[in-house]
């Protein structure tokens, strides 16, 4: 019978750790039709009750590991980020830009700098603004 003071139970090694990205190839791979979970698991050599877990967890929060941020859409409701409007300040657009073209500008200020967008696509502040809401190190 193992006591606590018995050192040679079932851990004895240590948990072994797999990256996200190890994890994501694994679950892809066997997401593909007529794949074998059990084969894929063996050749990788992970036990193919682990990769089965992480294929559960793709599926119904679509990501492979709880550390990461959800990338499935939540049900949130959206967040309001501070905004100040200023004048228009009237500047020399870049050289690259046609002057129909720089109607819009945003600027957004950090504590160690600051970014100046000219003209930006509406893909690309939206991403800002993304990044913005969930940023850490902002």
């Amino acid at each position: 019978m193992d006591t606590p003071d018995n050192k040679s139970g079932w851990r004895s090694a240590p948990r072994r750790f797999y990256s996200p990205e190890f994890k994501l190839k694994l679950v892809l791979l066997a997401l593909e039709p007529g794949a074998s979970v059990a084969d894929i698991a063996r050749r990788h050599q992970v036990n193919d009750n682990i990769l089965f877990n992480w294929i559960r967890l793709y599926r119904s929060e679509g990501r492979v590991t709880r550390r990461q941020p959800v990338t499935v859409p939540s049900q949130a409701q959206p967040v309001l980020i501070p905004v100040e409007m200023t004048q228009n300040v009237a500047l020399a657009p870049p050289p690259d830009i046609p002057v129909s073209v720089v109607s819009c500008r945003c600027e957004v200020i950090f504590a160690r700098g600051h970014l100046t967008l000219t003209a930006p696509s509406t893909e690309l502040l939206a991403a800002l603004v993304r990044e913005l809401i969930a940023g850490d190190g902002v």
